[in-house]
């Protein structure tokens, strides 16, 4: 279709019924079906749901401990230059005294068991200490300075 100037009687009547399905298509309610619908806003993560399975299971062994604290990933200690090391929980208990805990399943790699060792080493004014699961036992070792 060119020049509206230019239409016939037919064209025009056909412009004005597209025109007017236009409009009547914008003024009708929409209706919200569930692919339509905003998607429900997550919840912000917790510290909690960035620990694994074994290291939450370790965190409720924790808190029957009565501990005056129990922080999760929450200090990164700077063992040397570009090496760092987070541990999973750290306490305080109510006489004062910081612990470190790593948590580990059956294995500890070697870098993590390093600079485990290197920040008990570092920080002696902390005690650090390795819970490991085997099987379904948990064993708990002080790292020695």
């Amino acid at each position: 279709m060119g020049n509206h100037l230019h239409w016939s009687p037919q064209e025009f009547e056909a412009a004005q019924r597209r025109q007017a399905a236009k409009l009547i298509g914008t003024l009708a309610p929409k209706v919200e079906t569930p692919a339509t619908l905003p998607a429900p806003k997550a919840r912000p993560p917790t510290e909690e749901d960035r620990l694994n399975k074994t290291e939450r299971q370790f965190l409720r062994i924790l808190q029957t401990r009565g501990f005056k604290m129990i922080r999760i990933q929450a200090i990164t200690l700077k063992l040397a230059w570009d090496c760092r090391y987070t541990p999973d929980f750290y306490t305080l208990s109510h006489d004062g005294q910081m612990t470190f805990w790593e948590v580990k399943g059956g294995y500890i790699r070697e870098d993590a068991s390093i600079k485990l060792k290197m920040a008990a080493n570092k920080f002696t004014e902390y005690k650090f200490i390795l819970a490991q699961k085997n099987e379904h036992r948990w064993r708990e070792e002080v790292v020695p300075q």
